[in-house]
């Protein structure tokens, strides 16, 4: 695990100094994995849209397809807020849960609820396959 922090820690800063932008919405194309799973037991497809206004989400879970489509409401340079359309869920105070998608390095991700504290984000890093 320390290895992986280093490893995120000298891209970002590769990435700094070499003055190149980071295109959050864009390093979220492709196949993903939870830590701790396998690609073939269990993957996600996310597919950005052209319009960068939607992204498509296509997986398995526990042994069933699923499919979402995730809403882009904002674009930062490491983070990506996105609201899944069907969300049932609410927050504490009844709004509904939307959440960030943190950019931890070109191959690793984590979500983070908006409601959550600043520095909180899901235990299970995401892992591109």
């Amino acid at each position: 695990m320390l290895l992986g922090g280093f490893a995120t820690m000298v891209w970002l800063a590769a990435t700094a100094a070499s003055g190149q932008t980071l295109d959050a919405l864009s390093t979220l194309n492709g196949r993903w994995f939870s830590e701790g799973a396998h690609c073939a037991k269990g993957s996600t497809e996310l597919r950005v849209a052209a319009d960068r206004r939607t992204m498509a989400s296509d997986g398995t879970y526990e042994g069933k397809a699923y499919r979402s489509t995730y809403l882009i409401l904002a674009v930062e340079a490491r983070r990506v807020l996105t609201f899944i359309q069907g969300e049932a869920r609410l927050t504490a105070t009844g709004d509904p849960v939307i959440w960030w998608a943190m950019i931890l390095g070109p191959d690793r991700f984590a979500w983070r609820r908006y409601d959550w504290p600043r520095d909180s984000m899901t235990p299970a890093r995401v892992r591109r396959c």
